[in-house]
């Protein structure tokens, strides 16, 4: 859930994302579907206004920066492989400090 005072842009832009946020947010985008602590009209209100800028595309999550740009909402248990991917593996964009001098 939202922490307080924590807008949705916000948490679309935190490097990652706990699986419980990430499944409530699925489900609501998906169905309109409340996550269980979500209790009053107040906060049903809250909660679709700041899920209002997510989508799921091909099953993954994915937040509107912009009119036409989507970012891909990562889990926090997701972070080491991307990492891998993107600094360690051979086909990733960079190969460590070492490599570049």
């Amino acid at each position: 859930m939202l922490n307080e005072g924590q807008s949705a842009h916000e948490w679309g832009n935190d490097s990652s994302m706990e699986e419980s946020k990430y499944l409530a947010l699925v489900q609501y985008v998906i169905d309109q579907t409340y996550p269980r602590w979500i209790k009053t009209k107040g906060e049903q209100l809250r909660w679709k206004t700041e899920t209002s800028k997510f989508i799921v595309e091909n099953g993954l999550l994915k937040y509107r920066e912009k009119k036409v740009d989507f970012t891909l909402v990562v889990q926090k248990h997701q972070v080491p492989a991307i990492m891998y991917m993107m600094h360690d593996h051979p086909l990733g964009a960079h190969r460590g400090a070492g490599t570049m001098a």
